[in-house]
């Protein structure tokens, strides 16, 4: 699923919300001095594809980190690697990444009979960039907030065209061992995104008996959830093991939620959990 990043990272990487915005001296000869990898590993519980209304249990996996200087992501199917940080002020910094990202919409199991009648898209590669601004210390001496907007286009020839999702997390680290973590985002997609995953053309609409349906592009969705996690052994600065679970709630909006395969055989109520375990070093 497209979000299940976001709530993967909100619900596991306890580690770095825990530590991230404490003050420098608070670092010194911890795991986070230097290079550091943190290596996570859970399962989630999300709709069969975007409106659907079937959910499946799914394994999540993810690294990040920081090694020679270079912070990096890896959470299920996509990459971010922030090349470019500048510090504007004492507590804020802004950051440019590069992504790459594997959307897998609808080319697995499809849960729903008739939708499956459709048939299945072909994956896509999308390949772009997250510009963002962190402000550190805004409400207490130690929680965060990250600010900023990704746009990806389609680089695999699919014709799925380009998003763009603005989105906000903030932080905040109640102990030196347990945090919590707040992200809303929403996301906007060009015609050609829209059409390639919400259209039914009359081929389809005989196949499957659904309306015909010509999607638009615009604003898609919006996304609200909620994380939290803590580290087994009471302190975040010496590595180990950590837990972390989450949940995520998306309103679709404009054609994900008017497509029959949402409006007809899905919900437009999109609901995303999950848990896992993570080991930083």
């Amino acid at each position: 699923m497209r979000v299940t990043g976001y709530l993967f990272g909100l619900a596991v990487m306890c580690a770095p919300c825990v530590a991230a915005a404490k003050s420098p001296i608070d670092l010194e000869n911890s795991v986070f001095e230097g290079d550091y990898v943190i290596v996570m590993a859970g399962l989630g519980y999300s709709p069969s594809h975007e409106g659907s209304d079937d959910y499946r249990v799914l394994p999540l996996a993810g690294v990040t980190g920081e090694v020679s200087g270079v912070n990096f992501t890896i959470r299920g199917p996509s990459l971010t690697v922030r090349l470019i940080e500048t510090k504007v002020a004492p507590d804020v910094k802004v950051h440019l990444s590069p992504q790459l990202r594997y959307r897998g919409n609808r080319t697995g199991s499809i849960g729903d009979d008739v939708v499956a009648k459709l048939g299945k898209l072909d994956g896509v590669v999308e390949a772009g960039f997250r510009l963002g601004v962190n402000f550190d210390d805004l409400l207490s001496t130690a929680d965060g907030l990250s600010v900023g907007v990704s746009t990806r286009w389609d680089v695999s020839g699919k014709g799925s065209g380009m998003v763009v999702t603005p989105s906000m997390t903030y932080r905040l680290p109640v102990s030196q061992a347990h945090a919590f973590g707040f992200l809303l985002s929403g996301q906007f997609v060009d015609g050609d995104y829209a059409d390639y995953n919400y259209t039914i053309s009359p081929a389809g609409s005989l196949a499957s008996g659904l309306p015909t349906f010509d999607a638009k592009g615009g604003f898609k969705r919006i996304t609200a959830g909620l994380g939290t996690a803590r580290d087994l052994s009471g302190n975040a600065l010496d590595g180990g093991f950590s837990v972390g679970v989450g949940v995520l709630y998306t309103r679709l909006i404009g054609s994900a939620a008017k497509t029959p395969i949402t409006s007809i055989r899905g919900d437009r109520n999109q609901w995303l959990a999950a848990g896992g375990l993570a080991f930083i070093f």
